[in-house]
């Protein structure tokens, strides 16, 4: 990622971007399509995604009781509809998107509580939510571990490779931005 020399000659940014994880790289692709110079700093490598981020595009299974939270997730969820593709195009990568949804497998008594809470959560939010059983599973599955009778399939939740996404975020910013990143030319 680009660092500023304090004394910095050339074009200062309109709007400096702290972190280059995924979401400053996509905050920095959105101001930059708005117009603005942008510079994103940060100590890692460009598109190094955060070593905490799996990917996962779950409001409904990795939501917590916090419905205004869960609401605004699912808001976050439905956009990457229309940014996945985007990217992809912009960056010219794939990002390994996914919106086939989750399955929860039960495990054990209490595993299925957890996903009665989880499915009930869902049905609040107005997601979709159904139990499978082992037939079901075994048509999705077809090496379903021995033991596994029954799981939540989740169809609205999505999934990208955080990896990806965040090179290719990179990428589209350096596409969409006006000369000023760090006043050197790759340096965004």
């Amino acid at each position: 990622m680009a660092r500023r020399a304090a004394s910095g000659s050339g074009p200062r940014p309109d709007v400096l971007v702290v972190g280059g994880g995924l979401i400053g790289l996509l905050t920095a692709r959105e101001l930059a399509l708005a117009g603005a110079r942008v510079e994103v700093v940060d100590d890692r490598q460009e598109g190094a995604a955060s070593p905490n981020a799996a990917g996962m595009i779950a409001p409904v299974a990795e939501s917590i009781t916090d419905q205004a939270f869960a609401r605004m997730s699912i808001r976050s969820r439905d956009l990457w509809r229309d940014l996945a593709p985007a990217l992809e195009r912009e960056s010219g990568m794939s990002i390994d998107y996914d919106d086939s949804g989750s399955l929860l497998p039960v495990l054990d008594p209490e595993g299925r509580k957890v996903l009665d809470g989880i499915r009930a959560r869902a049905l609040d939010l107005g997601e979709a939510a159904r139990d499978l059983d082992r037939g079901e599973l075994a048509e999705l599955v077809p090496d379903l571990r021995p033991g596994i009778e029954e799981a939540l399939l989740l169809p609205g939740e999505h999934r990208v490779d955080n990896r990806l996404a965040a090179t290719a975020a990179a990428a589209a910013t350096r596409h969409h931005r006006r000369p000023a990143c760090g006043g050197r030319e790759g340096a965004c």
